[in-house]
């Protein structure tokens, strides 16, 4: 058998195809402006500012999760239960991209 997929390619290569694929829509970048700008945002204020339905939003938080850039916190009931804001590494990423993006 053959070397797996991920074998083949640096870390660096890796990493950065997981930027690639959390920059590679205009919402999700939309979304991540926003955290930078109020450090936690919920999904019904995401859903607002971009206009997108709350599935389409969740899409896009579930990618941005599974590439590392945000992470959710639990806010209370009076506040929507869940925001979203930046892992370290996410918040890293995010500022290093700032004249890419």
């Amino acid at each position: 058998m053959g070397r797996s997929k991920r074998q083949q390619y640096t870390e660096q290569e890796l990493n950065g195809a997981r930027i690639g694929r959390a920059i590679a829509a205009s919402a999700r970048i939309v979304i991540l402006y926003e955290i930078s700008k109020y450090h936690i945002i919920t999904n019904k204020y995401i859903s607002e500012r971009v206009k997108l339905s709350g599935t389409a939003v969740s899409q896009h938080i579930q990618i941005l999760r599974e590439t590392g850039f945000i992470e959710s916190k639990y806010l209370g009931e009076d506040e929507g239960y869940r925001g979203y804001t930046f892992t370290k590494q996410g918040e890293i990423d995010f500022y290093n991209l700032q004249g890419i993006i």
